[in-house]
Parts: structure tokens; C-alpha cells; sequence
């Protein structure tokens, strides 16, 4: 426990040597605005954590007090959120950023507390809601660009996504069939092709091997059922990494080296074969918020 204050609400310009006592806060957008809902959104973390390790199986918290805390920091985020300008290019980095970043939580907490509540088959996890939500979150960062927004570029390229990437490539392992896989595949592809393999992500470590055989695993299960289907052609590998994805790892369940940025692919013994790899409860339960780096990180 802590009893330092939060931050305040203030610009750097509001500081100077000399000055007797502390500013008030500002009731407006900030450059510490964004910041601010970073924090929100880490204490709200910790909250679900502290619940989450304090339960046991006979007694796992209830999914109302996982939304509640939920919705009392969106509650705070948006009150933080009502005084700024989607006109300017900073006050609508900070609107769609921590929108964004708030539902990936809420997204990611409640598959979390699903398997504490139903410790079942992987199906369970494995639902077409589920996917059409991780879709409905990820897609919009992968589609068109905003002319306002371009002086970020970077940092989108900087913080590729992760989590909600890897439920979609391990729904596409459990269940390569279904009326929405093209869609997801479709988004899959531009990941890798857009960000996955950006010349700035080549240290993404451990993360980029975890997404880069998932899909080697979604790939080998969609070419499976394929040679199932009566009279039906499996593409060849060249055609399966298509839209710049063929960057990406080969089919059959091998994962070059090359492709993991600066690790090796013997370091994680990734077991592609095992009908068992892999778990999403356990993928989940190792949510952890991205890295940042800079003071004010958007689109992480």
C-alpha cells in the first residue's frame, strides 16, 4: 500500500522553479491526462488480480464484482475522457487509446474469470461471441488510417497488439471452421504483414514467438481441415501466407528462428503437434499489461 498521490491533471508548463505551492488540478485534457488512465487502469488490474489469487475453486469471485470494478473505472476513465476535443489530433489519440485499452481489459478480466468459474473443455472459451468481440477489437486499429493521427504511426508500429491476437489464433487452432474464421484470418493476415514483423518489433521476444507458432498451429489445423473436405484443394503454402504473411511462419508446425525477432525457437519448446497446446486458461491467466516505455505510450 501507498499514500502518494496521484498525479495531478496538469501541464509541464505549469511548474516552474520557486513556486511556493502546488497548482491545481485541470479540469481539461492534459498532457497527464492519458497517464492518468494508465493508472486507472492498472489499479483496476491490481484489483482483479488481488480477487483472482485470493479465490479458490470452491469459491471463485462472482463475474457481477469482476463488472463492477469494470464499470466504476470506465466510469472514472470516461469522466477523465468528457473534456476532450476529438477535433485535436492529441485529445483523440487519448479518447480512442483509452477506449481501446479499457475494453482489451474488460475483454481479456472476463475470460480470466471464466476459467476460474468453469475450469471446463477449452471449448467453453472457444465461443463465436467471444471471437466477433477480440475481432471488434482488434480490426479497427488494422483498417484505414486516420489522417489525424499519423504524426503516432510509430507508436502503433511500436506496441503491436498481443492479447487479443493470440485468442483469435488460438480460437483458429480449437475451432479452424466457423462463420466468422475468413473474417479473423482476414484480420490475422494484416497483423502480420502490418506490425507483427515491423522492423521496431523484431525485439518483441517471447510474445512474437508465442503469436508466431499459434499461427503455424491455426495454419496446420485450417490446411487439415481442408484435405477433409470431399473433393476439396488445400492451398499450397505460398497461397496460406498470402497478403504479407508469408513472412510468417511455414505450415506444418515449424517455426524458423529467423522469424522471432532476436530469440530462438529451441528456448520455448513450443510442442505444435500436442492437441494440448495450447491452453487458453493458462494463456489468460498470464495477462500482463504491455510495456511502457515512454511516458505517454498510445495504442499499446
Amino acid at each position: 500500500m501507498s499514500d502518494v498521490s496521484l498525479p495531478l491533471n496538469i501541464d509541464d508548463a505549469d511548474l516552474y522553479p520557486g513556486m511556493k505551492e502546488l497548482p491545481f488540478a485541470k479540469y481539461c485534457w492534459t498532457s497527464m491526462t492519458f497517464s492518468l488512465v494508465n493508472i486507472d487502469l492498472v489499479k483496476s488490474m491490481q484489483k482483479l488480480a488481488a480477487l483472482a489469487t485470493s479465490s479458490s475453486p470452491s469459491s471463485s469471485p462472482s463475474e457481477e464484482v469482476r463488472a463492477q470494478i469494470i464499470n466504476e473505472t470506465r466510469a472514472q476513465i470516461e469522466e477523465r475522457l468528457q473534456h476532450c476535443n476529438p477535433v485535436i489530433p492529441q485529445h483523440r489519440m487519448t479518447l480512442l487509446c483509452s477506449r481501446f485499452l479499457l475494453r482489451k481489459l474488460d475483454f481479456i478480466a472476463r475470460q480470466q474469470w471464466l476459467s476460474l468459474q468453469h475450469p471446463g473443455p477449452r471449448e467453453d472459451f472457444a465461443t463465436e461471441e467471444n471471437l466477433i468481440e477480440a475481432l471488434e477489437i482488434l480490426e479497427p486499429r488494422l483498417v484505414g488510417e486516420d489522417d489525424m493521427l499519423k504524426q503516432f504511426a510509430w507508436a502503433k508500429k511500436a506496441y503491436p497488439q498481443y492479447h487479443v491476437v493470440m485468442y483469435i489464433l488460438w480460437y483458429l487452432c480449437i475451432k479452424p471452421k466457423g462463420p466468422s474464421v475468413d473474417r479473423a484470418w482476414a484480420a490475422i493476415e494484416t497483423h502480420f504483414s502490418r506490425e507483427q514483423f515491423e522492423e521496431l518489433t523484431s525485439g518483441f521476444g517471447s510474445k512474437s514467438a508465442v503469436l508466431t507458432a499459434l499461427r503455424a498451429k491455426a495454419v496446420s489445423a485450417r490446411e487439415g481441415i481442408q484435405t477433409q473436405i470431399p473433393g476439396g484443394v488445400a492451398r499450397n503454402s505460398d497461397e496460406d501466407l498470402s497478403l504479407g504473411a508469408r513472412e510468417g511462419p511455414s505450415v506444418g508446425g515449424i517455426v524458423p528462428t529467423h522469424q522471432l525477432g532476436d530469440i530462438g525457437s529451441e528456448e520455448f519448446h513450443f510442442d505444435i503437434g500436442n492437441d494440448e497446446w495450447p491452453n487458453w486458461a493458462t494463456l489468460a491467466q498470464g495477462f500482463q499489461p504491455d510495456g511502457q516505455a515512454l511516458p505517454i505510450v498510445f495504442w499499446q
